[in-house]
Parts: C-alpha cells; sequence; structure tokens
C-alpha cells in the first residue's frame, strides 16, 4: 500500500499570496525537500539523524535549490534553522487560524522570521489554514504531501519502515524524485527518566522546613525556554552531545540567571501569560511527578523555585479556583483567569494550583523570600554558587 501524495496535497487550505510572506519568487524556483520521520522528544546534535539532516540541507544549498520545509515538528524546523545558518533559499509552511486577515498574519510571520533567523531576501512564508475548533496535527499528512508534491528532488534520510513517509515514497509519481545519498537506520533516541525520591524520604529530610510556600516545579524542556528564540535553541541542540542541554536543572539555572520565572499562555484560561504554581509541600508534589501519556513526558522533575505564600498574594497571585461549568458562569472575567474546570476523570483539585499573571520576578524578592529544591545533595552543591536563595536537597 502506498499513499497518494497529490490527493493529500489538494487538501491542503493553502492562504492567498496576499497572506505570503517574503520572496514570492521563490515559489517559482526548482525545490527540494528533506524527510525525516517522527524522532525522539529530545533530541540532541549527535544523534546520526541530525547529522545527515544538515548535510542534505547543505547539498541542497549547493544544487542552488529552495529548499521547501514547516513548523510544528523539530523535523522539520531543523531543516529551516539549517536553511537560515547556511543562506539557503527557503520555502516554509505555516499553520495560521482560519479567518486571520492578512495584516495580523504578516506580522506573525514576521515575528517567525525573526524567531529561526531568516531573512526576507531568501525566504518565504507561505500559510495554510486551520480550520475553528481544529488542530494543526490533522493537516500534517496534506502538508507533508504538499511538500513532497512540489519538491523536484527528495531527501530521506531517517523514515519509519512502516510509517506514513515511508508509504509516501512508494508513490509511482513520487519514487523518481528519492535520492537516499542520506539515508541513515531510523533509530530515534530515547531520554532517561528522572530518578523521583520517596515521599516519606522528601519529609524526613525537610522535617524542620516551615512550609508556607507556593512552588513552581520545572523539568526537562522539549522545546525552546519561554523567551528563547528557535534559532538559539536549534543552535543548542546541534551542538550538544546529549539530550541534557534543556534539563530541568538548566531550566532552573536560566530562571536564576534572568531572575525571573517567564508566564506563559499554554493550557492557561483565554491564553493569558502567567505562572503555575502549587501550595502542595516537596513530600506531596514528588507522588505527583509522573509519566504524562498525553504529552509522552514527565510533568515535573524534582527542580523547583518556592517563593513564600504572603509573598505571592503581595504580587497578585491566587489560588485556582475549581468547578465545573455552571460555576465558571456566575465568575467574573478576572475570576475565570484563575479558574480550572474538573470532572471525574480528573484530579486538578489536589494540585492545589496558585496562578500569578505575567512574569515571576524573583529580582523583586528579598533573600529569604524563597528558596530552591533540587534532588540531591550534589546538586544543591552545584547550584548553590549561582543563587543567593537557600538551597534545599529534598533528598
Amino acid at each position: 500500500m502506498c499513499v497518494d501524495v497529490l490527493k493529500l496535497a489538494r487538501e491542503l487550505p493553502l492562504a492567498e499570496e496576499r497572506y505570503w510572506h517574503g520572496d514570492a519568487t521563490l515559489i517559482a524556483r526548482p525545490a527540494a525537500a528533506v524527510l525525516n520521520s517522527h524522532q525522539g522528544r529530545h533530541p540532541h546534535g549527535s544523534e546520526t539523524w541530525v547529522q545527515a539532516t544538515l548535510r542534505a540541507v547543505a547539498q541542497v544549498g549547493e544544487d542552488e535549490k529552495v529548499l521547501l520545509s514547516s513548523t510544528g515538528l523539530a523535523t522539520w524546523e531543523l531543516t529551516a534553522w539549517a536553511a537560515a545558518q547556511s543562506l539557503n533559499n527557503i520555502v516554509v509552511l505555516v499553520p495560521l487560524p482560519e479567518g486571520t486577515i492578512s495584516e495580523d498574519a504578516h506580522l506573525v510571520l514576521q515575528n517567525m522570521m525573526s524567531d529561526y533567523g531568516l531573512a526576507t531576501n531568501n525566504a518565504l512564508l507561505v500559510p495554510f489554514f486551520v480550520p475553528p475548533r481544529g488542530s494543526e496535527k490533522l493537516l500534517w499528512k496534506a502538508r507533508d504531501g504538499m511538500i513532497m508534491r512540489n519538491a523536484e528532488l527528495l531527501y530521506p534520510v531517517s523514515i519509519k519502515d512502516d510509517g506514513f513517509l515511508a508509504s509516501c515514497l512508494r508513490d509511482p509519481r513520487i519514487v523518481d524524485k528519492v535520492d537516499t545519498h542520506f539515508t541513515v537506520p531510523y533509530s530515534p533516541s530515547k531520554a532517561d527518566l528522572p530518578q523521583i525520591p520517596e515521599p516519606d524520604d522528601v519529609e524526613r529530610k525537610l522535617s524542620g522546613f516551615e512550609w508556607d510556600h507556593v512552588a513552581h516545579w520545572t523539568r526537562m524542556s522539549d522545546g525552546p525556554w519561554p523567551g528563547e528564540s528557535r534559532a538559539d535553541y536549534y543552535g543548542r541542540f546541534v551542538a550538544s552531545s546529549n539530550s541534557s542541554h534543556h534539563s530541568a536543572a538548566l531550566t532552573l539555572q536560566r530562571m536564576l540567571n534572568e531572575e525571573c520565572i517567564r508566564a506563559t499562555g499554554w493550557r492557561m484560561p483565554m491564553n493569558v501569560e502567567m505562572v503555575s504554581l502549587s501550595a502542595l509541600p516537596p513530600w506531596e508534589m514528588v507522588e505527583r511527578m509522573t509519566w504524562r501519556k498525553r504529552y509522552v513526558r514527565i510533568n515535573y522533575e524534582p527542580w523547583g523555585i518556592a517563593v513564600r505564600r504572603d509573598v505571592i498574594e503581595r504580587l497578585g497571585g491566587r489560588p485556582v479556583i475549581y468547578g465545573d461549568l455552571n460555576q465558571r458562569k456566575g465568575l467574573s472575567a478576572l475570576d475565570r483567569m484563575f479558574f480550572q474546570k474538573t470532572s471525574e476523570h480528573s484530579d486538578w483539585e489536589n494540585e492545589l494550583e496558585w496562578r500569578l499573571r505575567g512574569d515571576l520576578r524573583l529580582d523583586q524578592l528579598a533573600d529569604a523570600e524563597a528558596v530552591l529544591f533540587v534532588p540531591d545533595e550534589p546538586a544543591r552543591e552545584r547550584i548553590q554558587p549561582f543563587s543567593r536563595f537557600q538551597v534545599i536537597a529534598i533528598s
């Protein structure tokens, strides 16, 4: 069986030319694409597929072809970053919400150009529209079909034998475009799961600590840190030799260096940017540091910053209001920002979440108003020199 690539390509709702941003003449020039199946959640620069992808992108440039790429997955975004680094000509397919007006689209695409380090004189961003309440993931296959249809040359790198791309590459109208010069075995890496201390051990270790705090716990990041450009992220990723380049420890250290916990709108009401914290003490929080199948990652690791509760209240932080949608209807617009829907399938209320609108500026805190929690004594010894706050090992 093979996928009908041309039929797939026709299903992608491309935007009209007035939405495009960059050098529109690139769309008519000979093009090539570098293809990868989904890889590990935490890739690093020494992986075979990464190095082969960089060589393939360089070859596209040497052949004076336009690189076709997209966003949304590291496998595509790496090629866009590599093209920017080598000043290759590139066309990038970008999802936008259906109904976006062209002026707003150009602002988004302009920011995206900057984010990846691309330039309008050798790059073109072409949007496709995502329907309301839809997900861009539902259009990924159509997008890939569009790229393969329009490329004159396809460089498959790391392709899963029984995956979607492998099926596409068997399309009789595609096979003559395929060059396997950069193909390597499909072998996605797996990051090691962190060791989580036992709750009883944590409670004994912290028996003398008075818990009147709320804490922001972090984890290994599988993408750019808040405030980090994709250009910087992929530069760090490519230069790394293991998956620790965005580890929980480095994430915490970045917060200390910036003296800031950056707010995010991810999974927040109305996408309002907020900092999420928990009033659970560490010995109870470690029980919730579990694998989340839905997000293909652990939800928290034992690295965090705890701030005195009265300080968070002074800064405008509030505990989350838990309830059903009927309760939400009776809330003010402000209160809705601190609302979390509950259901019989969730236990969100047991997390005792607090939220703070905007960034949590650590430089506004006195030394005694916050503490850092780390997994063990070696970690404490590494982090304490970088922190004016006390660092406490929880096991």
